[in-house]
């Protein structure tokens, strides 16, 4: 994918295509964390909270942070705003990048849990600096102990939010879904709403798509049990 992006990038007289990061959040993102976070092993991710949480939150603001030292140092005119909103774009690794590269390597099972798992909710941390990077910014100002509280509860309300949209999700496949054709609408519809839901409540709608999706990765071998008998 990489070399055809560049082989792409490099032929003459090809239209610019502008995409707008709203489609990406919406359209894109939901279904990937889903689909992430419902091949993630739910006990190998309870198992590794700890240093998934360290990674998760420490890992993603150290990077922003020393990428935003360097980009300030090695960049003429690089504000410290600016340089924090380049550091926040580029600390979290994405879910479906992580689960692709370790794919097959052989590594530790408990390393490619913390791995994977970091990698599924490090999206909430990073969309938090950013957010803030991009206040101080436009707007000149900037309060750490707010924006750590913000972050605490748009965590909290993203993950109260998955797994009230997980568990109603699940009640409705088992009390009134019996056709095949909606059940898979409701399962493609799913990441969705729960993701347009949180961001609606301004909750973390990146941890709310993983908390649906890890629910029901915990019921899924239960659930479609019960559907087959």
């Amino acid at each position: 994918m990489v070399l055809c992006g560049v082989v792409i990038s490099i032929v003459p007289g090809l239209p610019v295509i502008a995409l707008s990061p709203e489609i990406v959040f919406i359209i894109f993102l939901p279904p990937l964390l889903y689909h992430a976070a419902w091949h993630t092993s739910w006990s190998d991710f309870k198992q590794s909270i700890r240093p998934i949480t360290f990674a998760t939150v420490g890992l993603v603001f150290f990077t922003t942070g020393l990428v935003a030292v360097f980009a300030h140092w090695l960049i003429d005119d690089m504000s410290w705003p600016l340089a924090f909103l380049l550091g926040a774009i580029v600390s979290p690794p994405d879910a479906v990048s992580a689960t692709a590269i370790t794919k097959g390597l052989g590594l530790n099972p408990r390393l490619i849990a913390i791995l994977e798992g970091e990698s599924l909710v490090n999206d909430a941390s990073g969309l938090v600096a950013y957010k803030y990077a991009l206040t101080a910014i436009t707007a000149g100002n900037f309060v750490l102990w707010q924006a750590g509280l913000n972050f605490v509860l748009m965590s909290a309300l993203g993950i109260g939010i998955g797994l009230a949209v997980g568990f109603i999700m699940y009640y409705i496949h088992k009390r009134f879904v019996c056709d095949d054709i909606i059940e898979v609408t409701l399962t493609l519809l799913t990441p969705f709403a729960s993701y347009l839901l949180a961001e609606h409540f301004e909750g973390s709608g990146v941890l709310a798509v993983v908390t649906t999706g890890l629910f029901w990765r915990q019921d899924q071998v239960r659930f479609f049990r019960m559907k087959v008998e």
